[in-house]
């Protein structure tokens, strides 16, 4: 495909390019890919900073940082640039894709596109339907994450979609909060059997990608939160070699007394003690929340199958591939101990979920599935 690469800042341009380049030269390196073919790449890639060159495209995925006002800004250029029928998509990872559509005359031509990071490596790529997303746009957004070869869902509007909500739900802050230090927690999900622990992944990501926002909004409480306090001293994660953990030139990670000292500044102005939790323990508070933020997106018709959820954080967040994904795995814990355990650690849980449990459904059952339709039918 043609692609015209678009930022209204040179230098960020330049940069971006230079990614692009250094990114390529690897797979030559690597032998993945010649030298020719890295040409015949790069030859396709346009660089502009003028909207103007988007007159003739088919699709465009924006992919600036999280703030509503500025991506409703670049919808209306876009609306005012593009040639009709061609698809605008974000790849916003939380923000209402409803709303950024209203930005448009065209919101039937509006979807979200929401690539994991890092996008030239991660699989999945969540497609987001907004109210108003047309039939044609819908079926080229899955087309398009077809021939970029992604693992490509088609996901409801909702804050965070898939797998960043359910995700989010996950226990690592109330476990960072209540004692238990980061290391603790990331060595617990590894043996569980992800590749990297939830603090390791938010250094990867990069601190600052949330955290500035919450800055700007008036949001951000360093005092109280560790994740305020790492941004608030410049700690933005593997970008800068320090986050919850310190990097090395190869991006090894390594305990950090400075980290670990802030996050102690943070239990004190919390009163809170630090705590030993059992390997089992942490796993059922990191991840139960997770199986029960399932629960609810199969509730409201986020997710048109149980499955769909497991997809998204097997290809989106590394889940481990033998566990199955969080629903699979709830069915192999039991959906009733799923649902004792959760009453246990204070979670209320979904509806559904007790739904389920009365029902004596799995979820394969005809009942669940007939109620997951019609809610996403709903939407």
């Amino acid at each position: 495909m043609s692609v015209t690469l678009l930022d209204v800042d040179g230098k960020n341009l330049e940069r971006g390019m230079s990614v692009i380049r250094k990114n390529y030269a690897r797979s030559v390196t690597r032998k993945s890919k010649s030298q020719e073919q890295v040409d015949k790449i790069m030859s396709r890639i346009t660089p502009s900073g003028n909207y103007t060159d988007f007159k003739d495209c088919d699709i465009i995925v924006e992919a600036v940082f999280e703030n509503m006002k500025v991506k409703k800004e670049i919808f209306t250029q876009l609306d005012s640039v593009c040639k009709p029928g061609c698809i605008l998509a974000s790849n916003t990872s939380a923000l209402n894709v409803d709303e950024i559509a209203s930005a448009t005359k065209r919101p039937e031509d509006v979807i979200g596109c929401h690539f994991f990071s890092p996008a030239n490596v991660m699989k999945l790529l969540e497609n987001v339907r907004g109210k108003k997303s047309s039939q044609r746009t819908i079926a080229t957004a899955m087309a398009f994450g077809k021939k970029l070869k992604k693992v490509t869902c088609l996901v409801g509007n909702c804050d965070g979609f898939i797998a960043n909500r359910v995700m989010g739900a996950s226990g690592g802050q109330s476990l960072l909060h209540s004692g238990t230090m980061p290391y603790e927690i990331d060595a617990a999900a590894e043996s569980f059997g992800m590749k990297m622990g939830p603090f390791r992944m938010s250094d990867l990501v990069g601190l600052d990608l949330f955290g500035r926002e919450r800055a700007r909004s008036g949001t951000a409480k360093p005092e109280s939160n560790a994740m305020d306090a790492m941004f608030a001293v410049e700690r933005f994660g593997q970008k800068n070699s320090k986050g919850f953990y310190k990097y090395n030139d190869k991006l090894a990670a390594s305990r950090d007394p400075d980290a670990e000292a802030i996050i102690q500044t943070v239990w004190r102005n919390l009163s809170v003690t630090p705590q030993s939790r059992s390997e089992e323990e942490i796993v059922d508070r990191l991840y139960l929340p997770v199986v029960n933020e399932g629960f609810k997106c199969l509730e409201e018709g986020i997710a048109i199958r149980a499955s769909d959820i497991d997809v998204c954080l097997v290809f989106g967040y590394n889940w481990p591939r033998f566990r199955g994904g969080p629903m699979q795995w709830a069915t192999s814990v039991g959906l009733d101990n799923v649902l004792a355990k959760l009453e246990k650690n204070g979670i209320k849980p979904a509806a559904l979920l007790k739904e389920c449990v009365d029902n004596k459904w799995k979820l394969s059952s005809k009942g669940l599935q007939e109620r997951v339709g019609q809610a996403f039918a709903k939407l």
